[in-house]
């Protein structure tokens, strides 16, 4: 094995400390490595990591390589361990390369194999959460880093997170989103600017839109937090211009197959704070077209989502009423595709 510098990432020494974050962290299952080979088992031993920049008043997974940060694990052990002494295991994974800290704290190449892991704290105390300092510190480099947890107690069988946490460094700060999900509510890493008014320019061609799906309602017996602009005229093709109704980084995008067709979704972030969802891009069923449109205000919880969880339904809002005055009327005049919900909408008032 060959020790691999990576900045400050891969050499640094990690202190340990009192924690008390872990109902806060991503959780990353558990997964129990058989006696022979790596193939994983359920296990009801759990773990999660974390990543803060304001020592835990909020948690997020990406930052910029110059940004200070503190990165913390949970292990939840099987409970007949709790109280047994165990070596905890930290590996990284960076691109197709492994890494593990070993317990002078520096990251060595793995080689996958569960002979030649090695742990970075020995025999340690399971509490029922045990709790661990992972890195405090700059990251240094920008990419994509995974984050593994395990622990092997005395039976010699290896605990494990089967995912890893996702860490993003951008190297590029100009290109990077000042708002991030913490795992309950969006936050900004900076300082918001002011939102533009309108606050959202028209995505497409309205003259070639034929109906509206709503925002914020129940279709397919499943709530919707996003609308559609549908496109099925007389002689209509697939072939519609799509901009970005604000300007922001592109922060997530998908690839699908539905019923044979490739169809894309694309997210961007406004530095004011806020987010457009675009779904249904690019090759389009000419018996089905349409494109999904979502908008959401990640400055504050739309009041009539009340009650509601999760990262997008919380925050939306009615984008009919956010376009340009001329086009907000257009939209507002077209009939509802939806039969059922029509133009009932918690969003839309």
């Amino acid at each position: 094995m060959k020790a691999v510098g990576l900045a400050s990432f891969l050499i640094a020494v990690f202190a340990s400390s009192s924690l008390t974050y872990s109902t806060t962290l991503t959780e990353l299952g558990g997964f129990r490595a058989r006696s022979a080979g790596s193939t994983g088992v359920d296990t009801n031993a759990m773990f999660a990591i974390g990543m803060t920049t304001d020592n835990g008043l909020s948690w997020r997974s990406n930052a910029l390589p110059t940004e200070s940060l503190r990165i913390v694990g949970l292990v939840r052990p099987e409970a007949a361990q709790i109280g047994q002494q165990a070596d905890i295991y930290l590996v990284v994974k960076i691109g197709a390369v492994f890494m593990m800290r070993n317990d002078d704290g520096t990251f060595v190449q793995w080689s996958g194999s569960l002979a030649e892991l090695v742990p970075y704290r020995k025999q340690t105390t399971l509490a029922a959460d045990t709790e661990v300092d992972l890195y405090t510190g700059k990251l240094g480099i920008g990419g994509e880093f995974q984050l593994f947890l395990g622990y092997r107690g005395g039976n010699g069988l290896l605990r494990y997170s089967p995912r890893g946490f996702v860490l993003s460094s951008s190297a590029n700060p100009t290109n990077q989103a000042p708002w991030f999900y913490n795992g309950t509510d969006w936050k900004s890493s900076g300082s918001p600017s002011a939102c533009a008014s309108p606050l959202l320019q028209t995505p497409l061609d309205l003259s070639k839109v034929t109906s509206i799906l709503y925002p914020g309602q129940i279709r397919g017996g499943d709530y919707k937090s996003h609308g559609s602009f549908r496109l099925d005229g007389a002689g209509q093709t697939n072939q519609v211009n799509v901009v970005s109704a604000i300007t922001g980084p592109v922060v997530r995008g998908e690839r699908d197959n539905a019923n044979g067709v490739v169809q894309y979704a694309f997210e961007n972030i406004s530095p004011c704070g806020v987010m457009t969802r675009l779904g249904h891009l690019l090759q389009l069923s000419p018996k089905n077209v349409f494109m999904d449109f979502g908008v959401y205000d990640l400055r504050s919880r739309n009041p009539a989502t009340f009650g509601m969880s999760g990262e997008l339904r919380p925050y939306g809002i009615c984008w009919l009423d956010a376009l340009p005055a001329a086009d907000s009327a257009r939209v507002l005049s077209l009939p509802a595709t939806n039969g059922a919900s029509g133009t009932v909408s918690d969003y839309c008032r």
